[in-house]
């Protein structure tokens, strides 16, 4: 009767206790008082929608030596740690402060061989199970070392799997930290979709939710250094945000950080986290590679707001995509990177210092890098940001990013911010790069476009700013008048400001023996190099709207500012089609583009200039500009002129923001003249009269 009591009490209550120090009381998980001892006994008595309130302190899954023993969550229970014994509310808690220690060491303290091969497991959760503020360490998972593996060989710190009855098993995993986990595959997690001792188990997806959690210092002597996972994610996201990975290492193998595996069908979302020291044998923070036999089709990838420190690899030290079968083809890939720092990642011998693509045959990429910033990234020689192989169609947009400092660790050896490379292939796989209102510094070169046979890439470059980058500044494979296939660069309203090299250094063909400027369309640009014809190829290379050897009058170059200042030869000078064609509203410090009515050459646009000092000063004696109507309630403008420079003029109206409100050019024929504005609002205007000699007049006008 005693046991049957226990049991009604415990099954009857929303919230189990759990007090690893708790002495006295029925010890039954009722209050804080007669709280349990033991973790496992308030699992083995916890159903779907309990809560589990564990106080700090350290917990292993066993009293023994059973290495197999683990805590194993129930569906839809939720497990919170991080309590001082004494709370009434959950928010009281702060695990921070009162560490709860799911803890694998169940042996010998000084070895980690007999600690236990998970620390935590569970199969089939469902969105309502919660594990949330732990610290989860020494687990050891080191089994089979070679693939495939076995289920004592992955997820060491814990492991999730796939099961029969949920379609999507997708916990949420919060305010945990995995901390010095080691397995063969995913030191502190392992995320399965079926059991490879197992094999006539179904593959059902698992798509856990981890926030706020930390990985530091895991190890896997082959892949997933932190995280391992295979499987698709179907409709549904994996999602981690506002996690640290750092200190991991894949040993021997991919993905310091994370590992994925077998993800045809998936969006990965990786929002607000931090890699940092990383290191893996390639993709020192995330490997994404197509492994999987079950059929491509769509994949994506999307980085936001997250930072890339000091990881290292052989190849792709921040993140490498590698279809490296050649027999899986076919694939869609989508990578969205915004707002992400990566900084002080290193290649030793390889690519892919910042990240590295290699897909293959009939495959599509589609990929936007968007205020983003790259700074001081060592290679092993080239810093390819992305690389094409064997002909798949790639569409790759960099906007509003910084490139600075990218280097090669060999000495003098030129190393690229960006490479685009596609290979020969029977039906071409055009490449297209775009990039806008990117600033490229102290790099050891610029951009490289490289392509085999009977393919191409056409590069087009926008409102950018390159300066001191050593050189070559850009590249392109040699231009083939008998193939009809050639790389092509399009660059417009952009600032080369290399002024210790020449045109031959500037530009490059890959081939040593001849330079030729055939491939290359420039044109309302500023480059260091003097107006004085050129290789073959120049006349055409080169448009009418160029400004050669002009200092840019940069703010303070050896500060690194590169905004122009008011009077800069490159203000107002670029073409406005082309900025608006580019879908250019900001420049790359998110201002307004355009100013004073035409668009600067460079990444940033001059919020003052020589226009604005005659505008927004007051203007008085010969170059004053007499208007009527001023104020104006009704919208008529009407101004003198002296005879004397009468003829064609332009008058121009900016806002109180220096934005162009209104233009009209006229002829004027006698001394006085009247435009109507009434679709203008309410406010100061600033007018300038500009003559077809080039004589400014100016003045300040109300529209009421």
């Amino acid at each position: 009767m005693l046991l049957v009591g226990v049991s009604v009490s415990i099954f009857s209550q929303n919230i189990i206790y759990v007090n690893s120090t708790a002495t006295g009381g029925a010890q039954n998980g009722e209050n804080w008082t007669d709280a349990f001892t033991n973790l496992q006994d308030a699992l083995s008595a916890a159903f779907s929608n309990t809560e589990i309130w564990v106080a700090s302190g350290i917990y292993t899954p066993t009293t023994g030596t059973d290495r197999s023993a683990s805590f194993y969550l129930n569906n839809g229970v939720k497990l919170y740690g991080g309590f001082a014994g004494t709370e009434t509310q959950l928010w009281q808690r702060d695990p921070g402060q009162f560490v709860t220690i799911l803890s694998g060491e169940i042996g010998d303290p000084n070895s980690f061989f007999d600690n236990c091969y998970h620390v935590v497991r569970g199969k089939g959760l469902s969105e309502n199970t919660v594990i949330d503020g732990f610290l989860i360490t020494a687990g050891y998972s080191y089994g089979q070392d070679l693939f495939p593996y076995t289920i004592n060989g992955i997820g060491a710190g814990m492991l999730l799997e796939g099961a029969s009855w949920i379609a999507n098993a997708q916990p949420t995993i919060r305010h945990c930290k995995f901390e010095n986990n080691l397995a063969s595959y995913g030191g502190a997690v392992g995320i399965i979709w079926s059991d490879p001792d197992n094999n006539v188990s179904e593959k059902n997806l698992v798509n856990p939710y981890f926030d706020d959690c930390a990985f530091v210092g895991n190890k896997s002597s082959r892949q997933g250094g932190a995280i391992y996972k295979t499987g698709n994610t179907g409709i549904d996201s994996f999602l981690l945000t506002n996690c640290i990975f750092r200190d991991n290492a894949a040993t021997s193998s991919e993905g310091g950080g994370i590992y994925f595996s077998e993800s045809s069908d998936s969006k990965i979302i990786v929002r607000k986290c931090i890699f940092e020291r990383d290191s893996a044998f390639a993709g020192g923070a995330i490997y994404l590679p197509a492994t999987s036999a079950e059929g491509y089709s769509h994949l994506g990838l999307r980085l936001d707001s997250c930072s890339f420190l000091a990881n290292f690899a052989l190849d792709g030290a921040g993140f490498y995509f590698d279809n490296f079968l050649p027999a899986l083809d076919s694939i869609q890939f989508d990578f969205v990177m915004k707002n992400c720092l990566s900084q002080d990642n290193k290649v030793l011998n390889g690519d892919g210092a910042m990240y590295l693509f290699r897909l293959y045959h009939n495959s599509v990429l589609t990929g936007l890098v968007e205020n983003c910033t790259f700074l001081n990234n060592i290679t092993g020689y080239y810093v390819a940001q992305i690389t094409v192989a064997s002909g798949s169609s790639t569409n790759m947009e960099y906007t509003n990013c910084r490139f600075s400092g990218n280097r090669s660790r060999i000495t003098n050896a030129s190393s690229f911010p960006i490479q685009i490379s596609c290979g020969a292939v029977v039906t071409p796989a055009p490449a297209i790069l775009k990039v806008s209102n990117c600033l490229f510094d102290h790099n050891g070169g610029g951009i490289m476009l490289l392509s085999s046979s009977n393919n191409y890439v056409e590069g087009t470059i926008t409102n950018c700013t390159f300066y001191e980058n050593g050189y070559p500044q850009f590249v392109k494979s040699l231009w083939d008048t008998s193939g009809g296939y050639f790389n092509h660069y399009r660059i417009e309203n952009s600032i080369i400001w290399e002024p210790q090299t020449n045109i031959w250094n500037m530009f490059y063909n890959n081939d040593p023996n001849m330079l030729t400027m055939h491939g290359f369309e420039i044109d309302h640009s500023l480059i260091s190099l003097p107006d004085e014809g050129g290789p073959p190829g120049s006349f055409q290379a080169f448009g009418d709207h160029m400004i050669f050897f002009q200092d840019p009058l940069f703010v303070d170059s050896s500060a690194n500012d590169f905004h122009l200042l008011p009077c800069s030869p490159a203000a107002n000078t670029g073409s406005n089609d082309v900025t608006e064609d580019a879908g250019l509203l900001t420049d790359l410090d998110g201002l307004p583009r355009i100013r004073y009515g035409v668009v600067d050459m460079g990444a940033y646009e001059a919020q003052d200039s020589c226009m604005a000092s005659q505008v927004f000063l007051p203007v008085t004696g010969q170059s004053a500009l007499e208007l009527w109507n001023n104020p104006s309630s009704d919208g008529w403008l009407v101004f003198n002129l002296p005879v004397e420079e009468s003829g064609e003029v332009a008058i121009t109206l900016f806002d109180a923001d220096g934005r162009l409100a209104a233009r009209q050019e006229i002829e004027m024929d006698a001394l006085s003249y009247g435009l109507y504005f009434p679709e203008l609002s309410a406010g100061t205007y600033f007018v300038v009269l500009t003559t077809a000699r080039g004589k400014m007049r100016s003045a300040t006008w109300i529209r009421m």
